[in-house]
């Protein structure tokens, strides 16, 4: 099986991989589900994680700029 620690180029990078590699549920926990949100995002499935983590309007937002920028620093993270 391929390590993610096998790509040792843009550390961005090789965490969008660790996460989209993963089997894990990331919205498990709400720590869990921000952080994959913003690096992967939640794309259509952003209001169902949202509900379930009882995010605010506002938080929801916030969430969404923050993935923004994230994407700004890691392109690749706008492709998936």
């Amino acid at each position: 099986m391929k390590s993610v620690l096998d790509n040792i180029g843009d550390p961005l990078e090789v965490i969008l991989n660790a996460l989209i590699q993963s089997e894990r549920d990331w919205d498990f926990d709400e720590s869990s589900a921000v952080v994959f949100g913003i690096v992967c995002g939640w794309h259509e499935v952003l209001p169902d994680v949202a509900r379930k983590s009882g995010w605010s309007e506002e938080q929801i937002d916030r969430l969404t700029r923050l993935r923004a920028r994230f994407v700004a620093l890691c392109p690749l993270a706008g492709d998936n």
